[in-house]
């Protein structure tokens, strides 16, 4: 009687784990974020890799039916203790690929009958009863892939997620953009603030580079796309920014990973605003794997976040950081900051892990306007202890009023203190010259000229070279008649990236910088303050500046952004 009911309890812990996985719910997403049909068996395998598999589990499937599932392999069976190099996973993983290529093969010789099939043969065969292609077998040859489970990832980013889960709420809710998107860095990084990726994106949302100085300061003292805020507000604005173009927030999502060029060509194409359609339909080689499986990830991960204690159990989750913000109006000894706020360096790191390492290696300096994160009691001491900060900074700085003329003259893109002009070659006829400006190329000078690169190279002995510097004298080889379309080409250059540029800053301020020994205008201008160094030449000369020396006066403009 006993032994029964073991057996029966037995069974029915098998049924209670497995129901979770099974088909029993088929309703994902939300009235925002829907999920149709078509999608439901992406989102469930999407479901088990982020719940049920773990990083010792890796997953063979099928790249376009993700239903079909040849094997889990476990990696902790092979190797007892649990390690094992990328070398031996990779040769696991690839007999285990070659064995079901065989198996495919073998069917596609048999002519998908089912005929004279061994067991293993059968179930694989059975795997794709339902799908009505002629050449099935020879395509899922060349379609199996593996993916690792992340139930652990998962859990631990769970785990990290209570520090700064309602503060990054709010956020999304002051910036009008859904709060759902606050469970999208499950997938970029475990709302690990420090993870860095092969390609170099970083931060709790995984911005590269290249996006994030669109949005945030990144030079050698600060990169704010590691302030799990500063980037969550960025985060917003760039996807408040597709959202306006693509008026569909499921687009949104898929646009964060294929962009929102290429969305917008998918949309024109299929002439729907369907996320489904697309999804299924729209066929282009950088349309892969990764791009059409990215919104099935999210709705998944919405599933399994709303729904952890079912899929997982109690969880230790972080406790909400209570912090508080400053901003630093000097360029400030981070030695001083720990000592002005009694705290401790690593917890210090801790909570701003936007502030390089680099500059605690060298106990260097905090720029200017850099957001610092404080515990409430330190930040509440801090208030009777700022005049103590304020005496020991190393740059002096004092705030210049911006003249209102200077602010209208900037918004309507004219070119104070720029030289636009052109310059008669005495010397040769046919010939003219130029100055460089801050962000011009040759390349700009070969398309507004019609002349080749490689002859304004030549001509300017600059063979082994395409840099230029400010004011560099160059020679163009420019008929008369093309002298105006130069002329306009340049302006119209100037005045599109100042236009751009307006459209995401606003100069608030004028302040004075400085110059201490070792800096130069270019650490000045795009790693101390993210100023480019044209708008600062409108306030400076630009012969001083490329020849400033220690003690030397810089005016900067002090930028706001407002997309």
């Amino acid at each position: 009687m006993n032994k029964k009911i073991h057996t029966l309890f037995l069974i029915f812990l098998f049924f209670s784990y497995n129901i979770i996985f099974a088909n029993v719910n088929t309703k994902y997403g939300n009235e925002t974020f829907e999920c149709s049909d078509l999608l439901v068996e992406n989102v469930k395998f999407w479901i088990n890799i982020f719940a049920k598999y773990d990083v010792h589990q890796i997953v063979l499937h099928d790249r376009e039916y993700l239903n079909i599932v040849y094997e889990v392999i476990d990696l902790s069976e092979e190797f007892k203790d649990g390690k094992y190099t990328t070398k031996q996973r990779s040769k696991i993983i690839e007999n285990c690929r070659s064995k079901y290529v065989d198996i495919l093969s073998n069917l596609e010789m048999y002519g998908g009958m089912g005929e004279d099939l061994n067991q293993e043969e059968y179930r694989i065969f059975e795997l794709f009863k339902n799908i009505d292609k002629k050449n099935k077998f020879y395509v899922a040859k060349r379609n199996i892939r593996a993916q690792q489970g992340l139930k652990g990832k998962f859990i631990e980013g769970l785990i990290n997620q209570g520090g700064y889960i309602k503060k990054i709420k709010e956020i999304l809710r002051e910036e009008d953009v859904p709060i759902e998107i606050s469970i999208l860095p499950h997938i970029e990084s475990s709302f690990n603030a420090n993870a860095k990726s092969r390609y170099g994106a970083v931060g709790i949302w995984q911005f590269t580079s290249r996006t994030g100085r669109s949005y945030l300061r990144i030079n050698q003292f600060v990169d704010e796309r590691k302030d799990p805020f500063a980037s969550t507000r960025a985060i917003a604005k760039l996807f408040r920014s597709n959202y306006e173009r693509l008026r569909s927030w499921p687009l949104a999502i898929l646009a964060h990973n294929y962009g929102v060029n290429g969305i917008e060509r998918a949309v024109k194409k299929l002439n729907t605003t369907d996320v489904s359609t697309i999804i299924t339909k729209y066929e282009t080689k950088k349309f892969g794997f990764a791009s059409k499986n990215f919104y099935p990830e999210f709705i998944a991960v919405l599933e399994v976040e709303k729904n952890y204690k079912m899929y997982f159990g109690e969880l230790n989750i972080k406790d909400e950081l209570n912090l508080e913000s400053i901003q630093l109006t000097k360029n400030t000894s981070v030695t001083k900051l720990l000592e002005v706020f009694s705290i401790e360096r690593d917890f210090f790191k801790e909570l701003n892990p936007h502030i390089n390492n680099s500059v605690y290696l060298s106990n260097g300096y905090v720029p200017s306007r850099t957001i610092i994160y404080l515990p409430y009691e330190q930040y509440y001491t801090y208030r009777g202890d700022y005049e103590t900060l304020k005496e020991n900074v190393s740059i002096k700085e004092r705030t210049v009023v911006i003249p209102e003329k200077e602010q209208i003259a900037l918004k309507d893109g004219t070119f104070k203190g720029s030289d636009l002009s052109i310059y008669k070659d005495n010397e040769i006829n046919d010939f003219f010259y130029i100055y460089v400006n801050p962000e011009e190329t040759i390349w700009n000078y070969a398309i507004w000229s019609g002349v080749s690169v490689n002859s304004i190279k030549k001509i300017n002995n600059l063979r082994g070279s395409n840099s230029l510097r400010p004011l560099q004298k160059i020679k163009i080889p420019l008929v008369q008649e093309n002298q105006q379309k130069f002329e306009e080409e340049r302006k119209k250059y100037h005045r599109k990236m100042e236009e751009e540029f307006f459209k995401i800053h606003r100069i608030e301020n004028l302040m004075e910088h400085t110059v201490q020994k070792g800096e130069n205008i270019w650490g000045i201008c795009y790693q101390v303050y993210g100023v480019p160094l044209w708008l600062i030449s409108k306030y400076n000369d630009l012969e001083k500046l490329i020849k400033i020396k220690p003690g030397d006066i810089v005016i900067i403009p002090i930028l706001k952004k407002e997309v």
